[in-house]
């Protein structure tokens, strides 16, 4: 009686299981395609827009939505526990933010990241988030005139298991500042 009252509980788990996984593999399609959406609108939206200020709106929300997709693509829902390689994930949103903002390639790039630096999902929309932010920063307003622009992105494992983020680039200005009440820092 007892193993008939495991296995019942155990088929019930399974089908809990199924049910949930699939629920998440509909989640993360829905996600996808509603950031491919919003991505294909602004991108139709960009190349009729006559004002400077709102085309680098549009392109700074499009490299946001962008970084957001890459993201998503490299998450496994089904398989929340599995890590996601830091270093593939960087250089794609390092290359997309290229060619929405340096499609000349005149600023240098250097991304030092170990191949064996691997993110729990939870922290990889902050970090792609927080790296888009910065390149699209140092893009618009770092150099200016500057002959030999480089952005340098360092990611390490420094003591008890703690990740550092190093990102600089040799631009005009060395503080942060919030240009006013209505950035979005």
């Amino acid at each position: 009686q007892s193993n008939n009252l495991l296995q019942e509980q155990t088929a019930l788990l399974a089908q809990r299981n199924y049910t949930i996984e699939t629920l998440m593999n509909e989640l993360s399609h829905r996600v996808k395609n509603n950031l491919q959406l919003l991505y294909g609108l602004f991108s139709l939206q960009l190349p009729i827009v006559t004002d400077p200020k709102a085309g680098h709106i549009l392109k700074g929300n499009m490299a946001r939505i962008r970084a957001m997709m890459i993201v998503n693509q490299k998450l496994d829902y089904a398989a929340d526990s599995n890590p996601v390689h830091l270093k593939p994930l960087v250089e794609e949103l390092v290359l997309h933010l290229q060619n929405i903002y340096d499609r000349q390639k005149k600023v240098n790039i250097r991304v030092d990241i170990a191949q064996t630096i691997d993110l729990h999902s939870r922290q990889v929309l902050s970090i792609g988030l927080i790296l888009t932010e910065l390149l699209t920063n140092s893009y618009k307003y770092a150099f200016p005139g500057h002959q030999d622009p480089c952005i340098s992105i360092l990611v390490f494992c420094s003591g008890g298991g703690q990740l550092t983020l190093d990102y600089s680039d040799n631009g005009v200005g060395n503080e942060c500042a919030v240009s006013g009440p209505a950035s979005m820092g």
